[in-house]
C-alpha cells in the first residue's frame, strides 16, 4: 500500500481556504456546525471558520449514523457536512 504524502499549507493558504469557505457557506448567529470528517480533510476549514466567528463546532471522532444523529440532537446542530456515501442505506 502506498504511503500517504503530507502537504504543508502556508498561513496565507489556510486563510484563503477559510475565506473561500465563508463565501460559499456563511456562518450565521447561533450556528452549531458538525463534522464527522478528520480535521485534516478540506471540511476542516469549516471548523476553523466557525471558531473564527466564535460559533460552536462539534467533531465526531468516528463516523456512525446513530452516533451522528444522537450528537446532532444533543448539541443542537444547525449545519453539517456529509459525503454522499454516508447517507446511503446499509
Amino acid at each position: 500500500m502506498p504511503r500517504s504524502k503530507g502537504a504543508r499549507l502556508t498561513h496565507r493558504s489556510l486563510l484563503a481556504g477559510i475565506e473561500v469557505s465563508a463565501s460559499g457557506r456563511p456562518v450565521r448567529p447561533g450556528d452549531v456546525f458538525f463534522t464527522p470528517f478528520p480535521l485534516c480533510h478540506v471540511a476542516g476549514y469549516q471548523v476553523m471558520l466557525h471558531h473564527l466567528f466564535r460559533r460552536h463546532a462539534v467533531v465526531l471522532r468516528r463516523f456512525g449514523a446513530a452516533a451522528l444523529v444522537e450528537a446532532a440532537r444533543r448539541h443542537g446542530v444547525t449545519s453539517l457536512s456529509l459525503a454522499p456515501t454516508m447517507c446511503a442505506p446499509t
